[in-house]
């Protein structure tokens, strides 16, 4: 009996220190792996130290070495099973937090910049690009509409238009900012360098306006869009530690926001420079020379439609 006695205490207090072992690894994760280690190992000692503590030599009836064996094989493969159960459960919780995370942070981000975050954390990300295309879209109209349709209503239906926006961004290469408001803000040639940028965004410009009609209609209401293309030298970057969020800035991007609100309804406002690449491409109205805020007069145009081939 003594020596049952010593059997079962000294497996027990080694599957227990084992156990333990496993739910601390399940706590603390990979974060802390140093104490992780110390744990592991300070629960290995205490295994082994049973042995020493409650030797078969103090037992009153000689234990029958067989049976022992059997029942130490038995307690090390449960042991082993609970471990590899619950390590297998805290991976997967850690590889599900880390894709879940990854997700969030590729909708805050475009996918390459929140690699680079991934790959360098830490690291300031603040970049000059020669040249690229900026848009900025507004509803013209909407923000009366939205004090009559109230805060829900008006959510789905811009839930609705952005949607829309996005997807068309995505199917013609365009990167979205942000959206400001009922306004939209997407570049191209900005997170990866592309030779066509002026080309990918005029394609979605074009798209936009019947996009909006069609949805207009949907909602029963008369919502135009106004859209502005400019293209130049763009600085872009992370801004912010906390909530922090990517942004392009400089003077082609003010340039592009004042096209947009100098333009007209349901037209494609765009600077010289965007005509002058993208002339071959497609068909351009004169608007003439248009005093814009900030920067003087300048010859702007209206993207009309793609020329036939």
């Amino acid at each position: 009996m003594q020596d049952r006695l010593t059997f079962r205490r000294n497996f027990t207090i080694g599957d227990i220190t084992l156990t333990r072992d496993c739910e601390i690894f399940a706590i603390f994760g990979l974060t802390h792996l140093w104490l992780v280690i110390t744990a592991i190992i300070t629960g290995l000692a205490l295994h082994i130290a049973t042995w020493f503590l409650y030797p078969t030599s103090n037992a009153l009836v000689s234990p029958d070495p067989a049976l022992l064996n059997n029942l130490y094989v038995s307690s090390v493969i449960t042991t082993g099973s609970i471990i590899a159960v619950i390590v297998l459960y805290a991976f997967a919780l850690a590889d599900r937090a880390r894709s879940e995370a990854d997700t969030l942070l590729g909708h805050i981000l475009p996918e390459p910049v929140a690699q680079r975050l991934k790959e360098s954390p830490g690291t300031r990300i603040a970049d000059s690009v020669s040249r690229a295309s900026v848009m900025f879209t507004d509803l013209s109209g909407f923000t009366p509409l939205a004090k009559k349709l109230g805060a829900e209503q008006t959510l789905d239906i811009l839930d609705d238009i952005f949607t829309q926006f996005d997807t068309l961004a995505a199917k013609h290469g365009v990167e979205k900012i942000k959206t400001i408001g009922d306004g939209y803000m997407a570049v191209c040639g900005v997170v990866e360098p592309v030779e066509d940028h002026e080309t990918r965004l005029a394609r979605l410009a074009l798209d936009l306006p019947p996009t909006v009609d069609a949805l207009s209609k949907r909602h029963n209401m008369n919502l135009h869009i106004r859209i502005g293309l400019a293209s130049g030298p763009v600085m872009a970057g992370v801004i912010g530690a906390d909530k922090f969020f990517y942004d392009v800035w400089g003077e082609t991007v003010n340039l592009a926001s004042r096209l947009e609100t100098h333009g007209l309804p349901g037209e494609i406002h765009v600077s010289d420079e965007v005509r002058q690449a993208l002339r071959e491409q497609f068909q351009f109205e004169p608007r003439g020379r248009v005093d814009i805020k900030g920067v003087g007069k300048l010859d702007t145009w209206l993207l009309k439609h793609k020329r036939q081939s």
